[in-house]
C-alpha cells in the first residue's frame, strides 16, 4: 500500500510539474510577445485594466452600486456621477465597475469549468479511442446538435435565473468544443516519439496523459479559452438582457442595458456605458486571443 501511495504521489508531482512548466511557458510567451507582438501587447493591457478594475471594485467605486436615491434619478453625467445615475438614482459608474467583477467571474468560473472538463474528456477520447472515444464524442455531438443559445436558455429555464445557474449553464454547453479540440490534438500526439518512449519504460497512462501529452496538447484549448471569454461575456449579457440571466439589482452589464433600454431617448447614459464595457472587454479578449494563437499554435 505504501508503495502504491508513493507511486501515486510521484505521478501527481510529475503532472503538476509539467503543467507548471506549461504555465511558465504561457507566461514567457505573453511577456515575450508583449514587446514583439502588438496583439499580445494591446490585449494584455486591455485585459489587465479590466482585471484591476474588477478586483479593486470595492476600493475604486465611488458609491455603493446598490444604494438608491430617488432624488438623484436620471441625473446626466457630472463630476459627482461620471456616468450619470439610473432610474433609481444609483451611480452608473459604480455599477459598471462592479459589472467588470461579474464579467471576470463569468470567465473564470464558466470558461474555467468548461476548459477543465473539456480537456479531460478530450484527453480520454483521443488517447484511448475505441468505445471511450465513441461514448464521449456521441455525448458531444448530442449537445452540439442543439443551437448554443437555445440550449443555454433551456437550462436556465429548468434551474431558474441567477448568476450561479448562469455559470453552470455556460459550462455544461461550452465544454464540448474544448473536448473536440483536445481530442484532435491527443490523437496526433499519442503516436509521437516521446509518448512511445514513455510507454516503453513502463510509465502508467495517467502519467503519460497528464504529465507528458497534456502540456503539449493543451495550447490550442488555451487559445480557444481566451477567445471564448469574449463569447461567454456576450452570451451572459444576452441572457441577462432577456431576463433569464443575472437578476436586478445585480450590476451585470446585460441587466443594466435591459434596465436602460426604455430610457435611451431621455437617459442615454444608463444603457450606453454598460454596453461600452461589454465592447471593451470583448475587443480586449479577442485581441489577446489572436496574439496567443499566433505564438502558441502557429
Amino acid at each position: 500500500m505504501n508503495m502504491n501511495m508513493t507511486t501515486t504521489s510521484a505521478e501527481t508531482t510529475h503532472g503538476i510539474r509539467y503543467l507548471w512548466h506549461f504555465v511558465v511557458r504561457i507566461g514567457k510567451v505573453t511577456i515575450g510577445g508583449f514587446t514583439q507582438d502588438p496583439n499580445i501587447r494591446a490585449g494584455s493591457i486591455m485585459v489587465g485594466i479590466l482585471l484591476i478594475v474588477g478586483l479593486l471594485a470595492p476600493l475604486i467605486s465611488p458609491h455603493n452600486p446598490y444604494q438608491q436615491d430617488l432624488m438623484q434619478s436620471l441625473n446626466p453625467p457630472s463630476w459627482k456621477h461620471p456616468f450619470g445615475t439610473d432610474l433609481y438614482g444609483r451611480d452608473v459608474f459604480s455599477r459598471v465597475i462592479y459589472g467588470a467583477w461579474i464579467a471576470i467571474k463569468i470567465c473564470v468560473i464558466g470558461v474555467g469549468i468548461a476548459f477543465v472538463a473539456g480537456n479531460i474528456a478530450g484527453a480520454l477520447a483521443g488517447y484511448y479511442g475505441g468505445w471511450i472515444d465513441t461514448i464521449i464524442m456521441r455525448i458531444v455531438d448530442s449537445i452540439m446538435a442543439f443551437p448554443f443559445l437555445v440550449l443555454v436558455i433551456a437550462i436556465m429555464a429548468i434551474f431558474g435565473p441567477g448568476l450561479g445557474n448562469l455559470y453552470f449553464a455556460i459550462a455544461v454547453v461550452s465544454w464540448c468544443q474544448y473536448a473536440r479540440i483536445a481530442r484532435s490534438k491527443y490523437i496526433s500526439e499519442k503516436e509521437a516519439d516521446y509518448v512511445m518512449a514513455a510507454k516503453s519504460v513502463g510509465f502508467p497512462d495517467k502519467r503519460i496523459i497528464f504529465g507528458h501529452v497534456m502540456p503539449n496538447a493543451i495550447a490550442p484549448t488555451v487559445v480557444y479559452a481566451s477567445l471564448d471569454c469574449a463569447l461567454v461575456i456576450l452570451l451572459a449579457a444576452s441572457l441577462s438582457f432577456i431576463g433569464v440571466g443575472a437578476q436586478p439589482p445585480v450590476p451585470e452589464w446585460g441587466a443594466q442595458i435591459a434596465e436602460g433600454r426604455q430610457l435611451l431617448q431621455v437617459a442615454w447614459w444608463v444603457a450606453t456605458f454598460p454596453a461600452l464595457g461589454i465592447m471593451y472587454t470583448v475587443i480586449g479578449c479577442s485581441i489577446l486571443g489572436d496574439g496567443l494563437r499566433d505564438r502558441l499554435v502557429s
